[in-house]
């Protein structure tokens, strides 16, 4: 039966997609029309996060999920993929946001636009297709990640990797059931 593993994967891909584009829309905008010396040093900031290996990261994880009694949640795994796909997310979106030129929302604020209302109504549909792309890179490493998936989750959450996974013991490989 892989349908509960597959749906356990949809739903930390899902939790962890809706966040990051939740996040990373407005940062990235933020990151793109007003360039200062703070602004460039929190982008590198985010990069620098982003270097970091995720087996570096992998103890004080499982101290921050127990801690908060987030083992074997989905809240938990989605936290995690939240974490270390912000960057990619905020990187995305700041591409598509700078080919988009700033003549639109000039004109928008000309005709007595707000900048909330030029975001809302004139860049985000224009940035929709950036939009896609990082829903799409963000919830295909969600759902294919391997490790935190099989180090954090237990009985109730196992993702799907770790479960086809468990199909290779010590004595034999069943691969007709990978």
């Amino acid at each position: 039966p892989i349908w509960p593993f597959m749906k356990n994967s949809l739903i930390v891909g899902g939790l962890a997609t809706i966040g990051v584009l939740v996040i990373c829309v407005p940062c990235a905008y933020g990151f793109s029309r007003w360039n200062t010396k703070a602004s460039s040093r929190m982008y590198l900031g985010f990069f620098i996060l982003r270097m970091l290996p995720p087996i570096a990261l992998l103890v004080p994880w499982y101290f921050i999920l127990n801690s908060f009694k987030l083992m074997d949640t989905y809240t938990g795994l989605s936290f995690i993929y939240f974490v270390f796909q912000l960057p990619v997310g905020i990187w995305l979106m700041k591409g598509f946001f700078d080919t988009i030129p700033t003549e639109l929302e000039e004109a928008a604020w000309i005709e007595g636009a707000s900048v909330f209302q030029s975001f809302l109504k004139v860049i985000l549909p224009l940035a929709s297709n950036g939009m896609a792309v990082t829903a799409t890179f963000v919830f295909i490493y969600c759902y294919i990640e391997f490790m935190y998936a099989s180090i954090f989750t237990r009985t109730k959450t196992i993702t799907l990797p770790p479960y086809i996974a468990g199909f290779a013991t010590a004595w034999e490989i069943h691969f007709q059931l990978m």
